[in-house]
């Protein structure tokens, strides 16, 4: 059977493990609090993966992220279409989560591993203090505070993961349940239900959808230590043939997709957090229509349903203030990702007949 555990001085470890336990009794859950959630505390400064169990209201606290956007990778040996778009799954549930104000993004691949170089790294890879029963291992590197600065987790290549939800060892609950982790979530005292259960049982398909014990988790960190903006956020996302509307994403991480041969059909664009009025209008290039027309602040630029490709795109800011601009860049068919453009530049091409596949939009200077 699978235990997903983070180990404290008194054996509560930040893993995934096989281990042979005793069935739980029958109704256990029954005498438990509303909030059977557990966060980590750990007091010690560095990188960790042990943490003690403790309640929201601990007096002496728990880890957590002050950062409002927590950008992941996955080291570039480790990383398959599979992978990243799992990873990808596993981070749109924990920014879903209504009350919180994290949002988790993937930005791409790193030569980065398990250890301090202060990026977010998912690494696919034996060690890393993850043998034996181990499946996954998930750290957090740790300033004065408690505060997260840093997390990454190691995945064992040599399991059996399963991407089609058929076995005990599901890929993609496996990733939820570690970045719960990784935003200092210990273990649920309900067995084999929250996807930050210990999954004595092995952890499903049911560990990708949280319940409502995890997504008071991330509330109860978010409403105690609170999240330091770090200003306005342009956020995006692509609808693209074969897969329709991806996950949105947001400053300067891919919407679309690369190396898959598969085209853009539209776009939407919106900006968060902005100061007053200040908005974003665009509009795609769409092969056989031309110009689709300028549309602005989320609304569709491109068309969906009707199998036609996207080949270039204008965007520019509206009501901005001043020494903030943006700038953005197309991944083009035979081309690659071409140079980045700003205020109503053409990025992409016309009359090539070259399928527009990624975008990429970020913002420059003060922005609020």
């Amino acid at each position: 059977m699978l235990m997903s555990h983070f180990k404290s001085t008194q054996g509560h470890r930040l893993s995934t493990m096989a281990a042979t336990l005793a069935v739980i009794a029958i109704g256990f859950t029954l005498s438990l609090p509303a909030n059977a959630f557990r966060m980590l505390q750990n007091k010690q400064t560095g990188q960790v993966t042990v943490g003690e169990l403790v309640t929201c209201d601990d007096a002496e606290g728990f880890a957590h992220w002050k950062n409002h956007t927590i950008a992941w990778r996955m080291n570039a040996l480790s990383a398959t279409f599979e992978r990243t778009s799992r990873l990808q799954n596993a981070l749109a549930s924990w920014t879903a989560v209504t009350g919180s104000d994290y949002v988790l993004n993937y930005v791409g691949t790193t030569s980065g591993g398990f250890g301090i170089d202060g990026l977010n790294t998912v690494v696919f890879s034996e060690g890393n203090g993850c043998t034996g029963g181990c499946r996954a291992l998930t750290s957090l590197v740790l300033q004065f505070g408690q505060e997260i600065v840093e997390s990454d987790i190691t995945m064992r290549p040599s399991i059996a993961w399963s991407i089609d939800g058929s076995t005990a060892t599901d890929l993609e609950g496996t990733l939820a349940h570690e970045v719960g982790h990784s935003l200092g979530i210990h273990h649920s005292e309900l067995a084999d239900g929250p996807t930050m259960s210990t999954w004595f049982g092995g952890i499903g398909v049911v560990g990708r959808t949280l319940e409502n014990d995890d997504q008071n988790a991330v509330r109860c960190s978010v409403a105690r230590y609170g999240v330091d903006r770090p200003g306005t956020d342009i956020t995006y996302r692509a609808h693209v043939r074969g897969k329709g509307w991806l996950q949105w994403v947001q400053n300067g991480a891919t919407a679309g997709t690369t190396g898959e041969s598969r085209r853009m059909e539209a776009a939407e664009i919106r900006i968060a957090n902005g100061p007053g009025e200040m908005g974003v209008c665009y509009e795609a290039y769409i092969r056989g229509d031309g110009w689709s027309g300028l549309v602005c602040n989320g609304q569709t630029a491109g068309s969906t349903g009707k199998g036609r490709r996207m080949e270039g795109i204008r965007i520019y800011l509206t009501n901005f203030p001043t020494g903030c601009s943006l700038e953005y860049r197309a991944h083009v068919a035979g081309l690659g990702w071409m140079k980045w453009v700003s205020y109503n530049q053409l990025a992409g091409t016309t009359g090539q007949n070259r399928r527009m596949e990624a975008l990429e939009v970020r913002l420059l200077g003060t922005c609020g």
